[in-house]
């Protein structure tokens, strides 16, 4: 790395000004870009060209040879020093301080002509210039100079022929105060030029248009300004010196154009033109205009991703691409904090609009579930609902129930307010749940429904002893909850023998996201089966199957983009539960879930998933009237679901090379939680009045989320419920 120093850095305002100094800081400094400097040569000796020259190509393009290349006015070593100047701890440093200079000496030596070295320039000497420049391989060519009547033929050529090969020509605009900039930047909008040109304005330090310049006019779209007044460079001699106009601006932008093209070098010359005009800081009036142009080209800027960033799906980036903002991995409850630390996603690559490569870490993509009770929204309803029993059905043999939500929020019927925001005869109210069942059939107990729940249509691993008593049952007594949202479904319950039931489950889920519906997990079908058979009068044994089919997920994992899982998994969940009864009003239980899941997905950055096993267990103890008649108390202990075994192959891009292609990194890792939750919840519940009811919890959770760092959470809720 060259050195510098804040002086050096500072010696020319201009550095700071257009981000120069940002971008020397990230390696954006020109190297292997080759910059031509056609104008009155270079101060071969001066310490700030030390190892910046290409001798082999730099020539006095009118004597044809380079012995006389040395500057002899001064401006042209001026204009070399804004572009390139060491970066060495002393005097100043240019803009892309490891950029090769090939310096081109065309000004007039005759003095009837020009009466002092590099006030003049002819036209077929600047074209012989321009097509030495672009046959040795020049990426920019900055031309510091221009007049007021149009080029010649030959000039024009070489300015196409230049731009046709890659290059970008830089222009200055002129000093003459004109609306309109000198030839040749006047030709930044013809064919065959458009794109490989940039004109440029100077302004001063307080970004102000310098007074003489020549103003963007209908080279606006490919006009910046930068700075160009009393700017402090390299002069001939070995000096320094002062100087003010669009030449000391021009080379702010080609030495810009060099940084930029040295950090990426795949772009092309006309990409890095695109970039620098669309990045620029907007000057005077609102947007483009005919005095500023695009405004003051800002590095900094030009560095940063444009448009929108991508992933690269493939080996190429012009193969399948994702969108960042559209890719991310919401873990389910039983991953835990898995993959969070994971090195092998910390050192990916994000592509720009312009397939520039950009250090991405793709644990910010990953977003794990905290674990910790929502007593606020347990506790607080967010709607208003209301049952409407189906009595018409009672003598078919049919119990049915309608539940309809509505906005708690809505607005009193006949106020203003109602006036303003929908009809009066409007209704908010919406179906949250509807259930038919038929009892004391020949077959059974059958029941069917939209809106429902895993559990409402499996045999379920809580009792009807522990249903609405605790607050987050579902995580602890019925894990299957948490992966399906709520659909359509049916099930059979089927007693076999006194001491034997059955039942049989299905659903078809859907998010239906109605006011007064907790929607868990994702879209999905489900099929249980389930079987309670009782050991006499105290004890009773209860088996669940259930098969998870998730269209779109893995155990409650939502994800999208490179991380989506296209084909979905399915599970097999199956439950024993244990219960006893020392007394009618006492019962213990003690269950366990044993879970695999399997995924079959090529796709993305997370693939060939193993078999994913998972488990889950609680104990717990309920008593009824215990301190006044038809209260009930509950305790239960345990472990909500968590992955046990599992790991996934993590498949990154990780850089791209010159012709397109993309480097990727392959690594199988573990992607089961750090930590373990242990749960604790107790409860109580008692009726008030017939109308009137109260019920507390409390929770405590040792690392909730299966998170490892995650603090212990404590949570106590009180609620109240008035039916009217």
């Amino acid at each position: 790395m060259p050195s510098t120093n804040a002086a050096e850095t500072a010696a020319n305002y201009g550095i700071a000004q257009i981000g120069a100094d940002a971008a020397y800081t990230a390696g954006a400094r020109g190297s292997g870009v080759k910059v031509a400097v056609i104008d009155s040569g270079i101060s071969l000796k001066h310490p700030e060209f030390a190892g910046r020259i290409d001798t082999a190509n730099s020539i006095d393009i009118v004597t044809g040879n380079r012995s006389t290349l040395e500057d002899q006015s001064g401006h042209g070593s001026h204009v070399a020093g804004i572009i390139a100047a060491n970066a060495d701890g002393k005097g100043m440093r240019g803009v892309a301080p490891s950029a090769s200079l090939m310096a081109i000496r065309a000004d007039l030596r005759d003095n009837d002509v020009c009466s002092s070295p590099g006030c003049g320039y002819f036209d077929d000497d600047v074209a012989a210039a321009l097509n030495h420049a672009r046959s040795r391989g020049a990426n920019i060519v900055n031309l510091s100079i221009g007049k007021d009547t149009p080029v010649n033929g030959a000039y024009r050529s070489a300015v196409e022929a230049a731009v046709r090969s890659g290059a970008l020509v830089v222009v200055a605009a002129g000093n003459q105060r004109q609306d309109e900039p000198l030839h040749p930047g006047l030709l930044a909008e013809e064919a065959g030029i458009r794109g490989g040109m940039l004109v440029v304005g100077a302004v001063d330090k307080d970004g102000g248009i310098y007074g003489q310049s020549n103003r963007a006019g209908d080279a606006e779209a490919h006009y910046l300004v930068a700075p160009g007044v009393n700017i402090y460079s390299t002069y001939r001699d070995g000096g320094y010196q002062r100087l003010t106009g669009t030449s000391m601006a021009a080379p702010h932008v080609a030495g810009a154009a060099a940084a930029l093209k040295s950090a990426f070098p795949s772009l092309s010359m006309r990409e890095v033109a695109e970039i620098l005009v669309s990045t620029a800081d907007d000057l005077g009036a609102r947007g483009r205009d005919q005095v500023y142009g695009n405004g003051l080209i800002n590095l900094e800027r030009a560095l940063a991703p444009v448009g929108r960033q991508q992933v690269a799906g493939g080996d190429s980036v012009s193969g399948e691409r994702f969108d960042v903002a559209n890719s991310s991995l919401r873990l389910g409850a039983a991953f835990g904090d898995a993959l969070s630390g994971s090195s092998a996603l910390a050192n990916g690559m994000v592509l720009d609009a312009y397939d520039r490569p950009y250090r991405a870490d793709f644990r910010q993509s990953i977003q794990g579930n905290d674990g910790v009770v929502d007593f606020a929204g347990r506790l607080q309803r967010v709607s208003l609902t209301r049952d409407v029993p189906l009595d018409a059905l009672a003598p078919n043999g049919v119990m049915a129930g309608l539940r309809l939500s509505e906005q708690q929020d809505r607005p009193v019927p006949g106020s203003m307010r109602a006036a303003l925001t929908e009809p009066a005869e409007q209704s908010t109210q919406q179906l949250d749940h509807l259930m038919l069942r038929a009892g004391d059939l020949p077959a059974g107990d059958l029941r069917f429904g939209v809106g429902l729940s895993p559990s409402n249509v499996s045999s379920g691993a809580a009792t009807a002893s522990s249903s609405d008593l605790f607050l987050d049952a579902h995580t602890l007594l019925a894990p299957v909850d948490g992966l399906l949202a709520n659909g359509t479904g049916g099930a059979w319950h089927l007693s076999v023998s006194e001491s034997t039931e059955l039942t049989f489950g299905v659903l078809d889920s859907e998010s239906l996201s109605t006011p007064g519906n907790d929607t868990y997990g994702s879209g999905g079908r489900l099929f249980s089966l389930g079987a309670n058979q009782r050991l006499g009068e105290q004890t009773s044994l209860h088996f669940d199957y259930a098969y998870v089919d998730e269209a779109t997920a893995l155990l409650g994992s939502s994800a999208s983009g490179a991380f989506a899982f296209d084909e979905g998994a399915q599970s097999h969940l199956g439950t024993a539960r244990f219960a006893y009864r020392p007394l009618g009003t006492l019962e213990l239980f003690a269950q366990a879930t044993l879970g695999i899941s399997t995924l079959d997905d090529d796709g993305g950055m997370l693939n060939d998933w193993s078999t994913v096993k998972s488990d889950a267990f609680a104990f717990g103890v309920i008593a009824d009237s215990v301190f006044k008649d038809a209260d009930r108390l509950g305790v239960v202990v345990g472990q909500p679901l968590r992955v046990s075994s599992a790991s996934v192959m993590i498949d990154v891009p990780t850089g791209r090379t010159l012709d397109g292609g993309v480097e990727r990194s392959q690594e199988r890792v573990e992607a089961t939680p750090n930590g373990r939750e242990l749960r604790l919840e107790l409860a109580y519940q008692r009726m008030l009045q017939a109308k009137r009811a109260i019920a507390g919890w409390l929770v405590f959770q040792h690392e909730p989320g299966h998170a490892e760092d995650a603090e212990p959470a404590l949570g106590v809720g009180l609620r109240f419920t008035e039916k009217f």
